[in-house]
C-alpha cells in the first residue's frame, strides 16, 4: 500500500466544524501535530485490532466504517463523507482531567 502523507491545510482544517470558532493560530498549531494522508480505494485504513490514535477527517472521497461479523459478513456502521471526522471521542478523551 503506497501512502502519500503531506502537511494539513489550515484553511480546509479551519473550514471543519471543530475549528470554525479557533483562532488561525491555534487551527495552525494543531495542524503541526497532523498529517493528509491519501489512499487509494479499497485500501484498509485500520483494522479491527488496531486502536484509533486520534482525530481524522475525510477532505475527499468517502470513507466506509464496517465491522465483519462471525460469518464473515459485512456490516457497514458508518459512511463517512466528505467534511465529516469520527475519533474525537478518542481526542477529547486524552485530555488530562
Amino acid at each position: 500500500m503506497q501512502v502519500t502523507k503531506r502537511t494539513l491545510d489550515v484553511d480546509q482544517m479551519q473550514d471543519h466544524v471543530l475549528f470554525r470558532s479557533l483562532p488561525r493560530v491555534e487551527v495552525a498549531r494543531i495542524a503541526e501535530t497532523g498529517w493528509l494522508s491519501d489512499f487509494d480505494r479499497g485500501t484498509r485504513i485500520l483494522s479491527r485490532a488496531e486502536m484509533l490514535d486520534g482525530l481524522y477527517i475525510v477532505f475527499e472521497g468517502r470513507l466506509k466504517i464496517y465491522m465483519l461479523s462471525c460469518s464473515g459478513d459485512e456490516r457497514v456502521v458508518r459512511i463517512v463523507e466528505p467534511g465529516e471526522s469520527f475519533g474525537e471521542a478518542i481526542m477529547f478523551n486524552s485530555f488530562p482531567s
